[in-house]
Parts: C-alpha cells; sequence; structure tokens
C-alpha cells in the first residue's frame, strides 16, 4: 500500500508543472488583409431613387411601358441610367405654356409599381480618392416633326439633388435652374473624396412631384404624378401642327481630365 501511495505522488508532482502552466493568460495578435482592386467591367443595376441601394435593383420604365434608360455601359466608371423625359399630349395653343414631364415609372426590388423623380445614375468604383468625374448636358437635335421645328422651345431642370447609400463624400450638383440647350454645360461634379459608389442625380426634389390630375394634358393610365422640376416651355408665337415632336439631349460622363462615356 505505501508503493502504491508513493506512486500516486510521483504522478502527481509530474502533472502539476503543466497545470500551472496551463493557468497563465497568454496573448497573440493575428493580422488581416485583403487587396481591394478597382471595380470590373460588368454592368451595374439600377437602384431606387429613394431608397438607393445597388442590392435591391429596379426595372425603370419608358411612357410606353417597356424597360428603358438603361445604358449598358460597363465599369468601373459609368453613366448606368437616364430618364426620358416626356411631356405628355397638349392642346395646341397661342399663348406662352410650360409642361411639366411624366414622373419616372418604375417596378421596385418586390415588384410594386412606383413613380419617382427622373434621374440619372453614375457608378465610380475605381478605388482612387483622387479621382474625380463629370456630368455635362446639351440638346443636338431641337424638338421638331419632319422638318418643323418647335421654335423656341426650351426644357428647364430645376432642384437638382443627390442620393446614395456609399459613405462617400457627395458630388456637387448645379444650384438654381439649367436651361437645357446647344451649349454643353456641366451639372454634377465630383472632385477628390467624393462620388465613389454608386449615385441618383435627382432631377428634381420627391416633395414637389404633383398629382396628375392637378395639371392639363394627357400623360397615359398609367402615370398618375408629374415633376414641376422638369419644363418644357413653348411660345404661343412658335409655329405648331398637330403631330408629335421630338428632340434629343446628350448626357456625357467624363472622367477629369481623360475619357468621355457617352
Amino acid at each position: 500500500m505505501r508503493k502504491g501511495n508513493k506512486l500516486i505522488c510521483v504522478v502527481g508532482l509530474l502533472l502539476l508543472p503543466s497545470i500551472v502552466h496551463a493557468a497563465n493568460n497568454q496573448d497573440k495578435s493575428s493580422d488581416l488583409g485583403i487587396q481591394m482592386e478597382a471595380g470590373d467591367a460588368s454592368v451595374p443595376s439600377i437602384v431606387d431613387p429613394e431608397k438607393p441601394s445597388p442590392e435591391k435593383p429596379i426595372v425603370p420604365l419608358d411612357p410606353d411601358d417597356k424597360p428603358g434608360g438603361i445604358t449598358n455601359f460597363p465599369g468601373p466608371l459609368s453613366l448606368d441610367f437616364v430618364s426620358r423625359f416626356y411631356f405628355g399630349n397638349q392642346w395646341i395653343s397661342s399663348k406662352d405654356k410650360s409642361y411639366k414631364a411624366a414622373a419616372q415609372r418604375y417596378i421596385d426590388h418586390d415588384g410594386v409599381s412606383r413613380e419617382s423623380i427622373n434621374f440619372i445614375q453614375i457608378t465610380d468604383t475605381r478605388g482612387n480618392n483622387n479621382d474625380s468625374w463629370s456630368v455635362s448636358v446639351q440638346q443636338v437635335e431641337a424638338f421638331h416633326h419632319g422638318t418643323q421645328i418647335l421654335t423656341g422651345a426650351e426644357i428647364v431642370l430645376s432642384n437638382l439633388m443627390t442620393h446614395s447609400n456609399s459613405q462617400s463624400l457627395a458630388p456637387v450638383v448645379k444650384s438654381g435652374e439649367s436651361v437645357i440647350n446647344s451649349a454643353e454645360q456641366t451639372l454634377v461634379t465630383s472632385g477628390p473624396n467624393q462620388g465613389a459608389g454608386t449615385w441618383v442625380i435627382g432631377l428634381g426634389h420627391p416633395e414637389n412631384l404633383i398629382n396628375k390630375k392637378l395639371d392639363i394634358g394627357e400623360y397615359g393610365d398609367k402615370t398618375t404624378k408629374l415633376s414641376p422640376d422638369i419644363k418644357l416651355i413653348i411660345p404661343g408665337e412658335s409655329k405648331k401642327v398637330a403631330q408629335e415632336y421630338t428632340a434629343t439631349i446628350d448626357w456625357k460622363l467624363k472622367n477629369v481630365p481623360g475619357n468621355i462615356a457617352q
């Protein structure tokens, strides 16, 4: 029995150092890392103009109820979307008239039909804080039907805004009213540390939208809201025919300085 007790004691002595060692606290840092590269050449999705999130894309609709306005330009710097302005069917008048643009219709991420501000969308995933970009606009074709020009017709934009879920500083939009004509003019500028990620450039404010019933003209059954921040002004003295008039404006995204994506 004594031999057995002695053996038990020896075993206990052998285990004692490991027990004391395990009771000591130990600390070791582990370094982590990830290398971020500029965005690839994929085509960005179109975001909700009021709740912009690339994780919840929308389907923008033209006045003819078909998807439209999507440019399909690839990244990492891209002009993703441009609303198409529609001013409805209006009576010919000999007085000066101002007509509001229909709101932008779209199907949201949950499949719900909605209307909001007209807008353009820019995505910048180049990943350089010193990169800059700008957006300009120019009317390259007057309102016309065949050879018949709607003389003096002007498009006026006001109350531009920016909206994004990006933590980058916002790009700067032109304040006041902008008359779109044949002279190219810059509406949005993004300097260092600005405009990274996906940005909605709102051509007006959502709270300014009005009910179609409060205005004149016919815009189709599915349009219920109009934007007073986008106006088509037509002089009463302009010669008019009872036909559809169309015009073309160009939006240009510029890498400053550098290449231009149109």
